[in-house]
């Protein structure tokens, strides 16, 4: 719940402790008076000083320069909007799914219902009231409640807007986006972050536009929509920025700092180059890799080829933020596959990765009858040590692996020769040295001459 300052210098917050605070500019108390709910939301100060904000109690309250009551009105739902203030009325958003007009002497002018609950704060120009709301629409209504226009995102929007003197109408949603409209509803257009945006944007006034993320990034957009710059931090922004008037930007953050920036020292950057940490082959068809987590992405892709080649590298899969694990089961049997991955954030793409590479399972290329090995008893029992236990159908030359079911190799047993009727047994020191092993459902695959996989379960 940001602060507001009234022009004779006191500030005005709410608390989670239910009460509204008047502070001097000398940070001492003037006065506090109490409410019947947290207050998430940030007063407004009209022209004669009356101050108005809601609560989660149900009542948009309106207090005196003094800190007396002047009224309270009852609201279906709970107010997390912050209110404003337009020609002696008083407009505000519930999570009722309405929009609320006020006279500011208390009386109800009218009300309008959206699809959703409405957390958004209302912004007012040229006699339109523009506000968010989480049925995925952004609307703007007259001032007798009839809607203007609607945009549909696709998420919900919980970001308050901002309306630049270029008449252009700024928003965040939870679809990742931030929008750029005209006052006449028209999507001008829209610039993805990483994750969703909650945090409301802040225009510099020199065509910039400041927002947060989910994804841990501040961003600074052009009035293009194209990217100026965006710089990591340690946590979720949800928090909206604030300017002063040498430019210096100001944000908190989910990882308990507050940020100060100055645009003109940063360069942008664009994502740093993964790694790939792991790659293993499964089967004849598969192969499973892990590369690191960089720290400046919004998605990766995957690129494969048969031949050390990056111009021969072809795009087999994209991955959103945070992703850094793929398993590729449409591979061909006893080949080569060489594999690079990029990082991606809105500067654009890193360089490739360094390459690995691994060979495909032989295998026999027969189709091999399920009798060839069949689960006398496919459960590791770690309360009875009931082994898990398999038994061959025909004698051949076998390697015998077993996986976790995300793909990684806990055990590899070196080829063998098993006999027709040779059981092959696990107890509970299988898995690894220290004897130990996690409850949970495991893939035993069979290659060589016989060709199959099971399923065993750790219980």
């Amino acid at each position: 719940m940001p602060p507001v300052i009234a022009n004779d210098g006191k500030i005005y917050v709410g608390s989670f402790d239910q009460y509204l605070y008047c502070f001097n500019p000398d940070g001492t108390t003037n006065w506090k008076v109490i409410t019947g709910g947290n207050i998430f939301s940030t007063p407004a100060i009209d022209n004669s000083g009356k101050i108005y904000v809601g609560t989660i109690d149900s009542y948009l309250y309106c207090f005196n320069p003094n800190g007396t009551t002047n009224w309270k009105c009852s609201i279906w739902g709970t107010t997390i909007s912050s209110p404003a203030l337009h020609n002696n009325r008083v407009y505000v958003g519930s999570d009722d799914n309405q929009l609320y007009c006020f006279n500011t002497n208390g009386s109800t002018n009218w009300m309008v219902k959206t699809g959703g609950g409405i957390v958004s704060s209302p912004a007012i120009r040229d006699g339109k009231i523009y506000i968010g709301s989480s049925d995925f629409n952004f609307y703007c209504f007259n001032t007798n409640g009839a809607t203007n226009w609607k945009i549909l995102a696709g998420n919900a929007i919980v970001s308050s807007p901002a309306i630049g003197d270029d008449n252009r109408v700024y928003f965040g949603s939870s679809d990742s986006y931030l929008y750029c409209s005209d006052t006449l509803g028209n999507v001008i257009w829209k610039s993805k972050t990483g994750d969703r945006i909650e945090s409301s944007p802040v225009l510099g006034g020199d065509g910039k536009i400041y927002i947060g993320s989910w994804d841990d990034y501040f961003y600074c957009f052009n009035s293009d929509g194209s990217t100026n710059w965006m710089v990591k931090t340690g946590g979720n922004i949800v928090s909206s920025p604030a300017i002063d008037n040498n430019k210096n930007i100001y944000v908190g953050c989910d990882d308990g700092y507050l940020y100060c920036f100055k645009a003109t020292n940063i360069i942008p950057q664009s994502a740093s180059i993964p790694i790939i940490l792991s790659i293993q082959v499964i089967s004849t068809n598969q192969i499973y890799l892990e590369w690191s987590n960089v720290s400046n992405e919004t998605s990766y892709t995957l690129f494969r080829s048969t031949v050390n080649d990056t111009n021969t590298a072809t795009n087999i899969q994209g991955f959103s933020f945070n992703v850094t694990n793929y398993s590729d089961n449409t591979l061909i049997a006893n080949t080569t596959y060489y594999y690079w991955v990029k990082a991606y954030n809105v500067m654009g793409p890193s360089g490739f990765s360094a390459v690995v590479w691994v060979k495909t399972l032989t295998g026999s290329g027969i189709k091999i009858p399920k009798e060839d090995v069949a689960v006398y008893n496919n459960y590791l029992d770690l309360s009875t040590g009931e082994p898990a236990r398999i038994i061959f159908g025909k004698s051949g030359k076998v390697t015998i692996r077993i996986y976790t079911m995300r793909g990684v190799l806990v055990k590899e047993y070196p080829e063998e020769t098993y006999n027709k009727g040779d059981k092959k047994e696990w107890f509970g020191d299988y898995m690894d040295t220290n004897n130990k092993v996690a409850a949970g459902i495991y893939i035993v695959v069979v290659t060589g001459d016989i060709d199959q996989k099971l399923k065993m379960i750790v219980k």
